[in-house]
């Protein structure tokens, strides 16, 4: 059997994405459920083009050219564009990790940007974990506190925290800790914060495993 992943529209440069399938390779059937991935899976999102598909099951990672309303270009004929990924399962039951921040350092009473985090969507997840890793100064007196903020559109976050962790850690070392979020929001960020008054933490990751 042949799988066919493709960007179409019938609105001129606003492309989704669409499935078909065949059974010789000559001759596709569109799948009626098309688009299989829609526009509004990515905050700002005006075209998804040139789909490249990697199949490793139960995922199938749908590589494209990305462009955002917000970020057309001045010039006619030119626009802004960036390498994205979609990934689809094909199992009701799947675990997926996300990088969605990473700092070589963070100061001592700093908090970075909600720009800094990729955003995160649970239209079609159960649940979400947050694994956080960091090491902490030598001088460490107080850790890191992790900031949830959500969305309802993936553009626009809430001015105040949907939820906050305080992550224990050790001067001098290395931490790891896994918190769940527990929400009906539709998308998040998160932001990192040094709260301690005495030297950098770095080497911060944070990776969001989505779950349904």
């Amino acid at each position: 059997m042949f799988h066919w992943f493709y960007g179409g529209t019938k609105t001129l440069k606003l492309e989704s994405i669409g499935y078909a399938y065949s059974f010789d390779g000559y001759n596709f059937t569109k799948y009626s459920g098309n688009p299989v991935v829609t526009l509004n899976r990515i905050p700002d999102a005006s075209g998804f083009a040139e789909v490249k598909t990697l199949i490793e099951p139960p995922f199938v990672y749908l590589y494209h050219t990305l462009r955002y309303f917000g970020r057309s270009s001045k010039k006619p004929g030119f626009e802004t564009e960036d390498l994205a990924i979609q990934v689809l399962s094909t199992s009701p039951t799947f675990r997926l990790p996300i990088p969605i921040l990473h700092l070589e350092s963070l100061g001592p009473r700093q908090e970075s940007g909600l720009d800094q985090c990729c955003p995160v969507s649970l239209d079609n997840a159960s649940g979400c974990a947050l694994t956080v890793e960091c090491t902490y100064p030598s001088q460490a007196e107080e850790g890191l506190r992790l900031h949830v903020r959500s969305s309802h559109d993936g553009i626009a976050y809430d001015t105040h925290d949907l939820c906050t962790f305080d992550l224990e850690g050790s001067a001098g070392e290395t931490a790891r800790e896994t918190v769940e979020i527990v929400s009906n929001v539709r998308f998040f960020k998160v932001t990192c914060e040094n709260v301690g008054g005495s030297g950098d933490i770095s080497a911060l990751n944070v990776t969001a495993t989505v779950a349904s």
